[in-house]
């Protein structure tokens, strides 16, 4: 049996084009600036992008007893 494959999302988000940002900000809930940003820390790979995001929430995520 093989084991499935992973798929990892190798688009990039070009933030030269007005569609391309406007559609990124709208996928993943950002303004553009906030996009912009991420993209200057990470590059513009999707995965990168998502996987910041990802991390940025768990470590902001409130810890409540």
């Amino acid at each position: 049996m093989t084991e499935p494959q992973k798929v990892i999302d190798d688009r990039k988000i070009n933030v030269m084009e007005a569609w391309d940002v406007m559609y990124w900000c709208d996928e993943l809930n950002l303004r553009a600036d906030e996009l912009k940003d991420i993209v200057r820390q990470v590059g513009p790979g999707v995965h990168d992008v998502r996987l910041h995001l990802a991390k940025k929430l768990l470590i902001n995520w409130p810890v409540t007893y």
